[in-house]
């Protein structure tokens, strides 16, 4: 993620649930998921009425989950969403009988009482429906966002932002970074709306109202925050490039912007094509998405979301007939960044926020040291130079911390995405 540094208010909303029976309440002594559970993939499913200017949705999400313990509880993350019903099946898809479910609203946790044990290395489908909505302020989650079109009309979309701990917000998930499993999404929307994830779109399926059905393909394994959602009636502009293996590079924006697209996907095609030759490595999918996001509603500068990066578009759009160098300088910069964690964050990835720094160091390296091959007009590895200054500045202070550091509470994991984490990441990457 390309970070802003400004202040950001968290609200926090505890989920509300319609209980099986009343579950008694226990103690956790950390914010770390107990893990005697672990998701093997997730069937997500979500209904969507922002063409209507709705901003409520519902959801299912099937959560296929292996025991590494024997346990009678099962321990996810959830906040914000209404769980409407919870069932458990084994793989003979019979139901479990479940004493019921609450909520340690302060660690975010779902707790899943059964009323037998499970027993280690079996198998079981945690079937969620939930209800939940888009109509949220902190831009974080799913969430709405909005520009006025060529008519004056306001037209709302819906998109994600689930870095570092917003993916339980949007849907009951186990919300850790160090916990990789694959997903399958089925997002339904109007007609004239476009839904997008992080993976291509299998097929569509027109439904009644009005409305459609997008089904995905399913994505390789990756963590909750990199899961992404784009439902909105944006225009866009599509490259596809098939030496030395098909690739469709697209960037997706208001309609009024779309003849601001172009350098965008350019850049994107470019950067990504040379990433593949120096890590020798090919990129994990066969299509990448660009969405353009308003600034107002968009508190980072970009997120590295697998398949469907965000942006802010003042680091995204360029208009060539009133912009020069130093709006291209941070396209190429932020794209570089962006698609150096489809490979550092997104392929290979820490097991914990406390090695942030693994992230954010190598993108912000490459960005630079990758676009001098991508873009050699631009002489970004000469400019590389020059952003050392703030690293050396930041770690001169006394009560600087160190660039491992142990945190757990979402305020803690937050207040990593500073100077230490991207600059002097940067600069210990090098080395």
């Amino acid at each position: 993620m390309w970070k802003v540094f400004v202040p950001l208010a968290v609200f926090v909303i505890a989920s509300s649930a319609c209980p099986l029976e009343v579950a008694s309440i226990r103690e956790f002594d950390s914010y770390r998921l107990p893990n005697k559970t672990i998701p093997t993939h997730y069937d997500l499913y979500l209904d969507t009425n922002v063409h209507l200017d709705d901003l409520d949705y519902s959801g299912n999400v099937k959560i296929r989950i292996l025991v590494l313990e024997s346990t009678s509880e099962i321990v996810l993350h959830s906040t914000r969403s209404i769980i409407v019903n919870l069932e458990l099946r084994n793989n003979d898809q019979l139901p479990i009988a479940l004493k019921g479910f609450d909520f340690d609203a302060d660690k975010q946790f779902l707790i899943v009482d059964t009323k037998e044990i499970l027993p280690a290395g079996s198998s079981y489908v945690l079937d969620i429906d939930f209800s939940n909505s888009l109509d949220r302020t902190d831009a974080a989650g799913f969430y709405r966002s909005s520009y006025v079109n060529s008519e004056g009309v306001t037209k709302y979309l819906g998109l994600t932002q689930f870095e570092s701990t917003d993916a339980r917000s949007a849907f009951p998930c186990y919300d850790e970074p160090g916990i990789k499993t694959t997903y399958s999404v089925q997002i339904a929307c109007g007609v004239e709306y476009t839904a997008r994830a992080n993976a291509p779109a299998l097929g569509i399926q027109l439904l009644p109202g009005g409305k459609k059905l997008t089904t995905f393909q399913t994505t390789p394994r990756m963590q909750t925050y990199l899961v992404a959602f784009l439902v909105s009636d944006f225009a866009s502009e599509r490259q596809v490039v098939s030496q030395p293996h098909q690739i469709a590079v697209s960037t997706f924006a208001r309609p009024t912007a779309s003849h601001l697209l172009t350098y965008s996907v350019d850049a994107s095609v470019r950067f990504l094509r040379e990433l593949e030759i120096y890590f020798d490595q090919t990129y994990a999918m066969s299509k990448i998405d660009n969405a353009a996001i308003a600034n107002v509603d968009f508190a980072a500068g970009a997120m590295e979301n697998w398949g469907l990066v965000t942006y802010r578009e003042s680091t995204i759009l360029f208009d060539p007939e009133t912009q020069g160098e130093s709006q291209q300088l941070s396209v190429v910069g932020i794209v570089g960044h962006e698609y150096a964690h489809q490979f550092f964050g997104n392929l290979l990835a820490p097991q914990w926020w406390s090695y942030l720094w693994l992230n954010e160091g190598f993108a912000r390296l490459y960005q630079y040291y990758v676009s001098e091959f991508s873009h050699p007009e631009l002489n970004m590895r000469d400019r590389f130079a020059s952003v050392r200054e703030g690293a050396l500045s930041t770690d001169a202070s006394a009560t600087v911390r160190p660039m491992t550091h142990y945190v757990e509470t979402r305020g803690e994991i937050s207040r990593l995405f500073d100077n230490i984490a991207y600059a002097k990441g940067k600069i210990k990457a090098r080395t």
